[in-house]
């Protein structure tokens, strides 16, 4: 009869949107599931690289906390080291003022002489120990200002470094939220079809 051949249709056409609704799930399904699987690494590569910028930090703190030793020795060196040449200048003085026959007097009033004639002299007149000390300053000032320079350039390429971890991460964080919010919006979607499914 015409009612049942309607209703044979009817339940044909209900079948097939049921299946076709089905089919359409159960792929939305595997895709969302892939999707979840690539925010999940998104996720890891961001924690990833936050542990790498907290490790940097670290380092650049204790490379920063080193270069500031180093500055404050210097500077307590470098004090010291004037001392000592305060000190040895007095001596200097004191036989100058000796009287005109002193040799150094004679040799500092000749302006002829070259510098290491007059050097030689300020040696042998200058007490030992303290040009040893002097000449030990110099060396271990030379060495500080060698490690501070070291460490000024480890200090840049950390900088460098950092700035792009935080870039990647930036990176990272943007294409991770809009992973998120696609997949949010398509959840969306098997939501609805899933309501349509139910309502067939």
């Amino acid at each position: 009869t015409l009612d049942s051949d309607q209703a044979e249709t009817e339940l044909q056409a209900v079948g097939s949107a049921i299946a076709e609704i089905q089919s359409w799930l159960n792929d939305a399904n595997k895709t969302a599931s892939s999707e979840e699987a690539t925010l999940a690494k998104a996720t890891q590569e961001l924690s990833i690289v936050a542990r790498s910028i907290e490790s940097l930090e670290r380092n650049m703190q204790q490379q920063n906390n080193e270069l500031s030793a180093l500055r404050a020795q210097a500077a307590v060196l470098q004090d010291q080291k004037e001392t000592q040449a305060r000190s040895a200048a007095s001596v200097i003085r004191a036989v100058y003022k000796r009287g005109t026959a002193s040799p150094l007097k004679t040799l500092l009033s000749q302006g002829g002489l070259n510098r290491d004639a007059r050097m030689r002299y300020y040696a042998r007149t200058v007490s030992t120990q303290q040009l040893a000390k002097i000449d030990e300053f110099e060396l271990t000032l030379a060495a500080i200002t060698e490690n501070e320079t070291a460490l000024a350039a480890g200090l840049a390429q950390l900088e460098q470094q950092q700035q792009e971890l935080t870039t990647q991460q930036s990176a990272l964080l943007a294409a991770r939220d809009d992973q998120a919010a696609a997949l949010e919006k398509f959840r969306g979607r098997i939501k609805s079809r899933a309501d349509e499914l139910e309502q067939l």
